[in-house]
Order: C-alpha cells, then sequence, then structure tokens
C-alpha cells in the first residue's frame, strides 16, 4: 500500500481506538492532538510504537455503573466510550461548580476553601484523562475517595446555591452587633445568641447549624435593639432640652439667622447623631459632647455685640447675665459624704458660692 494509505488506515485506527501510538524514547501514549505530526513527519514516524488497545471488561463496565448511579442517581450507559463521555460530564460538571466557588471561598468570608481544594485536586485526575480504559479503571478503583467526595460537593453545592444568603445575614448581623458588644455580652439572651453566632461563623464547616441563624439573629438583634433604645431616648430628650435651652437665650438678645443658626448648629448635629446612630458609644459620646457643645454655643451668644442702632432709637435692651459655672464635685474633696456634718460641709460649701454669684448679679449654672 502507499505509505500515506497506510497513514491514514491508521490513524482511522487510533481515531476509533482500536490502537495506541506510544513514543519510543518515552513509552508515553501520544495524544490524539499530537497524533498526526507523529504520524506525517518521516523523521517522527519511526519513534511510533503502535500496540493493541485492551477494551473495558464487562465486569469493570458493570462496576462503573453501579458507582456512576450511586454517586449520580443516574444509570449510565453500558458501553465503554459512552459510558465514559457519561461520568466524565458528570464530573466535569461537579468540577465546574467548585471553581465557581472558589473565588468566595478565597476571601476567607465563606466556608469551604479547604474542601475545594481537595476535591478539585481529586477532580483533576479524570476530567484531564482523555483514555476510556484508563478512566473508568480509576473510577472504580477510586470508589472510596469518590463517595468521600460526592459528600464534600453535596455540602458545597447546598451552601452555594441555598445556604449563602443565611450565612452572608449572619455575617452582616455580627458585624453590626460587634459595635455594642459589651452590652450584649452581658445581656441574658442578646449575650448567648451572639456568642453563638460567631461560634457558627467559625466553624469550618457549619453548613448543618445554618438552619438556627434566623432565630439566633432575631433574638440578638432585639436584645441589642433594646439596649440602644434604653440609651438612645435620654440622650435625644437631654441633648433636645439644650437645643430649646439656647433657643431661649438667643431669644432673649434677639438673635439674627445668622447666630441662631451658628449657636445651634453643633448641637443640631449630635441630635441627629443620638437619635439615628446604631452604637451605644456613639450615643453616649454625643450625650457627653452635647454638654461642651451647650456651653460653647452660651459662650457665642455671650460674646456676640449686640446690633447697632440708629441714632436716636433707644429700645430697651435685654440683659443677659454674666454665666457663673459651679462645678459641685469641686466642693467636697472626699468621694463619699457619709455623714450630717458632711452633708452641711458640703451644703455650707454650695451655698457660699451660690451667694456670691447672685450677689454679683451672676446667674449660677451648676455641673
Amino acid at each position: 500500500w502507499p505509505e500515506l494509505e497506510v497513514v491514514l488506515l491508521v490513524a482511522r485506527l487510533v481515531v476509533l481506538k482500536e490502537i495506541n501510538l506510544l513514543d519510543s524514547n518515552t513509552k508515553a501514549p501520544i495524544p490524539l492532538d499530537r497524533a498526526y505530526d507523529h504520524l506525517t513527519s518521516s523523521s517522527k514516524q519511526r519513534q511510533v510504537i503502535i500496540t493493541q488497545r485492551q477494551s473495558a471488561g464487562g465486569d469493570l463496565i458493570k462496576k462503573a455503573v453501579a458507582l456512576g448511579q450511586e454517586l449520580f442517581a443516574q444509570s449510565g450507559p453500558s458501553g465503554e466510550e459512552a459510558l465514559f463521555a457519561f461520568l466524565k460530564e458528570q464530573l466535569t460538571s461537579w468540577n465546574n461548580d467548585l471553581v465557581s466557588y472558589e473565588p468566595l471561598a478565597n476571601t476567607s468570608k465563606y466556608p469551604g476553601g479547604d474542601e475545594i481544594r481537595d476535591c478539585l485536586a481529586s477532580l483533576r485526575q479524570f476530567v484531564e484523562e482523555s483514555d476510556s480504559l484508563r478512566f473508568l479503571k480509576r473510577f472504580v478503583e477510586k470508589k472510596a475517595e469518590l463517595l468521600d467526595l460526592a459528600d464534600d460537593i453535596q455540602d458545597l453545592q447546598d451552601f452555594y446555591t441555598n445556604q449563602k444568603q443565611s450565612w452572608e445575614q449572619l455575617r452582616a448581623a455580627v458585624d453590626k452587633l460587634s459595635q455594642n458588644r459589651l452590652q450584649l455580652e452581658v445581656h441574658k439572651k442578646g449575650g448567648p445568641a451572639l456568642a453563638r453566632m460567631e461560634e457558627i461563623l467559625a466553624t469550618p464547616r457549619p453548613y448543618n447549624l445554618l438552619s438556627e441563624v434566623a432565630s439566633l439573629i432575631h433574638t440578638a438583634e432585639s436584645a441589642n435593639d433594646e439596649l440602644v433604645a434604653a440609651v438612645r431616648d435620654p440622650a435625644v430628650t437631654q441633648i433636645q432640652a439644650r437645643i430649646n435651652s439656647i433657643n431661649d437665650e438667643l431669644d432673649k438678645v434677639s438673635a439674627d439667622a445668622d447666630l441662631r443658626s451658628k449657636a445651634t448648629a453643633e448641637l443640631n448635629r449630635l441630635l441627629v447623631t443620638a437619635s439615628q446612630a446604631t452604637s451605644i458609644a456613639h450615643i453616649a459620646q454625643a450625650q457627653q459632647t452635647a454638654e461642651a457643645a451647650f456651653d460653647r454655643a452660651l459662650t457665642m451668644i455671650e460674646q456676640t455685640p449686640l446690633p447697632e442702632l440708629p441714632v436716636g432709637v433707644k429700645p430697651p435692651q435685654p440683659k443677659v447675665k454674666e454665666r457663673q459655672v459651679i462645678v459641685t464635685k469641686s466642693l467636697w474633696t472626699s468621694d463619699f459624704i457619709e455623714t450630717t456634718d458632711d452633708m452641711e460641709t458640703f451644703l455650707s460649701n454650695l451655698r457660699t458660692k451660690l451667694k456670691a454669684a447672685l450677689e454679683a448679679d451672676e446667674r449660677v449654672q451648676l455641673k
């Protein structure tokens, strides 16, 4: 036969998988996509060894079909090539799912990173195999590994398909609640709920625990709302009272719009913070800062000169008394008042300060 006719017949037998081509130097199989180069190059033809290809026996086919049914709940074909194609397609589908989960798992914010990497490593030996006989032999030999793999993949598929939203809600809730951790930890219900939520987040395989998430979030957030309200309500009331007091002072001096805006701006910002903040610390800080803001507003009003009057116009001008600040703590050096004599001494000191201020026509601000 002409040489090229022989090459063509050999190529057909390779495609039909009746024979195998081996490299005589390495004794390794020559892949189908490289066979053309070896068969048509006269220098490489001498390196080609042709061997008769073995086919899968009936027992191997039977075992592979049974394992495929166990893994995929589907009965694969009974022919070698068709069964090979079916099983490889199923395993490749697993592989593709894992590849799609991997970016999220690699952020360390989602579970399953180690399992995904291990599963992909195990699947590689199957999805990269092109020889049906080697594939089926390995498929049956790795039965135990594949069954374990199936369990891991089922957990991962269920998580990334059905449970991911619960996981994200859990993470978001813990992040939000952590700002009030100190208060929540001592709450009768909120403390244990937050601790359990963090325990689930730290579990390497949390899949069977996520059914608890909705109830835990509800318990912890209810406790948090209760704690925040207990701090927010008095803070808002106190800051609003200071704003009202500053407005009264502004009325006394017939303040213009610019002074009113400047004098109340900081307190108004603090009121918004106290009304909207979800952090107990931020609310408490706003309440504490409001005291200093109140003093700054009073000083601003006191130091603002009265508007000039037209010549000849002398309307009565309201008088704002000088302010005397008395820090009551400074009137008593001990930490406690324990006796009647202590009380009388403290009140006497306070009375002296108050009398001096009133006699000087000053108004008193107690702190």
